[in-house]
């Protein structure tokens, strides 16, 4: 399983409303070890394809061929092809980006930066819950 397949999953699963057949929930940032940050999303309501998914022993399996990214903390070079408002690279969706891609991407930012990223899942978990 590729490193984003990984945190996608850990995502869906952390935030996991209970209901295990709802995978529609959106993951947050995704921060990298050089500083970068984008969003990935990966669901039956993003610009991503291969929207299979089961639910094996109440894990969610997922099969993703691209994903829909968004709102880097800056212009990425590897994604500019997908942006679907290419005049505004940091404040914009890139949709069916291949995970090919993605993977190059993650290696280029130096890996996922797992601890400040399920930091920051845990605080807007935290939010959300006091907001409502």
């Amino acid at each position: 399983m590729t490193e984003v397949m990984t945190y996608i999953i850990a995502m869906k699963i952390l935030k996991n409303t209970g209901n295990k057949d709802c995978i529609h929930t959106v993951v947050p940032k995704l921060f990298f070890n050089d500083g970068f940050s984008i969003s990935i999303q990966a669901s039956n309501s993003h610009y991503c394809s291969g929207k299979n998914y089961e639910i094996i022993n109440d894990d969610i399996m997922l099969e993703h061929s691209s994903f829909e990214l968004g709102y880097p903390s800056k212009k990425e070079s590897l994604i500019m092809e997908y942006a679907e408002s290419p005049e505004r690279p940091t404040n914009t969706v890139y949709g069916h980006v291949p995970l090919r891609i993605v993977e190059e991407m993650i290696t280029k930012h130096e890996g996922i930066e797992y601890q400040k990223t399920f930091k920051f899942v845990i605080k807007q978990k935290k939010k959300r819950d006091k907001d409502v």
